[in-house]
């Protein structure tokens, strides 16, 4: 049987007070199993990003797992995620980006050519990520979420700007 990674019970999230109050996520419940992938589906405003945010905002009701126990904020470190624009520094090169995330997370530099050569951003030199194009800026997000070797991997609308060729390059590192 697949271990859960991750588990949400009635997962609810309101934003403003009172009768004011909007709901984006209304009572979402998931099973997330090792190795799986999966997809949340629905219109432009159904609270899908909300949804994946829900490990840095606080829920408004409900329950979150992460590998069985509930949910700590230090298990961010064993997560991996890209959700709306990647969180670049544009005046520094993918590598220094990438070197920038290491750095903070005590991870060893290698990981830095590893993720560059997976998302395929190994010849952008000394190019800086605020001219890189929005498929680049993309492909640099990932990388950024792929470096800690993640348990959980969280990519909100992950071809956003890739060309076909990209597109179907994620979907074979996915």
């Amino acid at each position: 049987m697949a271990r859960c990674v991750l588990e949400t019970r009635g997962l609810s999230k309101r934003f403003g007070r009172g009768g004011s109050a909007q709901t984006a996520v209304d009572h979402v419940s998931l099973h997330v199993e090792e190795g799986k992938v999966y997809g949340l589906l629905g219109p432009n405003g159904a609270g899908k990003s909300t949804t994946l945010k829900m490990g840095v905002l606080h829920p408004s009701e409900g329950q979150m797992l992460f590998e069985g126990h509930p949910w700590r904020r230090d298990d961010l470190y064993r997560i991996g995620s890209l959700v709306e624009q990647p969180p670049l520094y544009q005046n520094l090169t993918a590598r220094e980006n990438l070197r920038v995330r290491t750095t903070l997370l005590g991870l060893p530099e290698e990981r830095i050519d590893e993720v560059l050569g997976a998302v395929g951003l190994t010849d952008t030199g000394t190019k800086r990520a605020g001219r890189f194009s929005m498929g680049m800026r993309q492909r640099l997000g990932i990388a950024l979420a792929l470096l800690v070797h993640p348990r959980l991997l969280i990519l909100d609308e992950p071809t956003n700007g890739l060309d076909p060729i990209g597109i179907e390059d994620l979907r074979g590192l996915i």
